[in-house]
């Protein structure tokens, strides 16, 4: 009989540390997931795609840059030809760097 009631006074003394245990982890939990959905996500970067898009280049169409001439050779006519194909399509990107032979061209045949 004393080993019974010792019995059912721990299963129960483990039932409630247990169930407390479990609150205090479920409101932790909870804490970390409201702060974390709460965060900021990363901030997505537009970039365009076009000459058009682009306020700089919508500006600056009519000029062509020093020593540039209006269009600039085709890369496959300055690449050699036992260099790796290319594998992306660059259609509507353009290069950035004002000292580039293709500064701001976006057409893929045309730049690298």
């Amino acid at each position: 009989m004393q080993k019974e009631i010792l019995l059912a006074e721990s299963v129960l003394i483990a039932g409630l540390v247990g169930w407390e245990l479990w609150q205090r982890g479920k409101r932790a939990l909870t804490r970390w997931w409201k702060a974390w959905r709460a965060k900021p996500k990363r901030a997505w970067t537009l970039r365009p795609r076009t000459p058009d898009e682009c306020v700089d280049c919508r500006l600056a169409a009519t000029e062509c840059g020093p020593g540039r001439t209006q269009s600039p050779r085709p890369w496959e006519e300055v690449k050699s030809k036992a260099g790796r194909p290319k594998e992306h399509d660059s259609e509507g990107y353009a290069c950035m760097d004002p000292a580039c032979e293709y500064y701001k061209v976006t057409d893929a045949r045309i730049h690298a």
